[in-house]
């Protein structure tokens, strides 16, 4: 197996052989790792390394006992007790670590006339068509090690609910705060209740999990304004009878009421919303026909 002095020496030039602990310290031109020849040639284009073919103290057997080994839970605490207040060696990071005013300006003046990457680049900066392409070429291949795995694979059922309920609270607190971008049928509906003296939650928060166009306390009604054309996608009819089950489980009274029923009669709308015997009622948009639900002691057949 070859040293590093080997290898230098076959360049041809001089090292402080002091460097590799073989002799005592002598006065010599070079004393650099590699010599002159080395870093001079060293990025030539057809130069071969110095390292290649050879086996740098690699030990495929024990590399292979290492790889994929994973630690008992009684090493890890072992390895966290021996780690636990441990401070970081000063200089091997820039973490945690205090500057005096001397390193400080000597940084500062090693960094003179420099000039910044960064500098002129606007925050949005967008990559141009080339640069795109070299990333995703790149990128090609690559498999992330959380793909196909879900938060509870990852982080474990406890931190996973966490997560979850973090993220909902998150999106439900940034829908609430762009609650003022109402849509046209909901303002339809807004003054329909305002004129009939009706008493309501405008974006009602449920749960932390869905936020109901209106909430109807007197009547404990929950009243959605479905657009016409989102509300008729597929993706969409499972997402409002998914709604509509959680809805119900809670006891709630649910009215959905679609576009053209709010545009073409409003009057029909408010009648809905004011019966108190109809415990659901929304249009089917698969079979194009709308369907309810009445009290079956009111004696109102459906």
């Amino acid at each position: 197996m070859g040293t590093l002095k080997d290898a230098a020496i076959e360049y041809g030039e001089k090292i402080d052989e002091n460097e590799f602990g073989l002799v005592s310290q002598s006065s010599v031109k070079y004393k650099n790792l590699f010599t002159k020849n080395a870093i001079k040639n060293r990025f030539k284009k057809g130069n071969v390394p110095w390292s290649k073919g050879r086996k740098l103290g690699y030990n495929k057997k024990q590399a292979d006992k290492i790889r994929g080994r994973k630690m008992s839970e009684e090493q890890k605490q072992k390895i966290s007790k021996a780690l636990k207040g441990r401070k970081q060696p000063e200089g091997s990071s820039g973490v945690g670590r205090i500057w005096s005013d001397e390193s400080r300006k000597k940084l500062s003046m090693s960094q003179m006339g420099k000039k910044n990457p960064n500098k002129g680049r606007k925050r949005n900066y967008k990559f141009s068509d080339e640069t795109k392409l070299k990333m995703s070429i790149s990128a090609m291949g690559r498999i992330s090690a959380k793909k196909g795995k879900t938060f509870e694979e990852m982080y474990g059922s406890e931190k996973a609910n966490k997560l979850k309920n973090q993220i909902r609270k998150n999106v439900i607190t940034q829908m609430t705060k762009n609650s003022q971008a109402v849509s046209s049928i909901e303002i339809t509906i807004k003054e329909l209740l305002d004129k009939n003296k009706i008493q309501y939650i405008h974006q009602y928060n449920l749960d932390n999990i869905f936020i109901p166009d209106f909430f109807i306390k007197e009547t404990n009604t929950i009243l959605e304004c479905d657009g016409d054309y989102w509300h008729s996608r597929k993706e969409k009819i499972v997402t409002d009878r998914r709604k509509n089950g959680y809805y119900k489980s809670k006891g709630f009274r649910v009215i959905r009421l679609n576009e053209s029923l709010i545009k073409n009669n409003p009057l029909q709308c408010i009648k809905i919303i004011l019966n108190p015997y109809i415990t659901f009622f929304q249009k089917n948009f698969e079979e194009e026909e709308y369907e309810w639900t009445v009290n079956v002691n009111s004696g109102v057949s459906k």
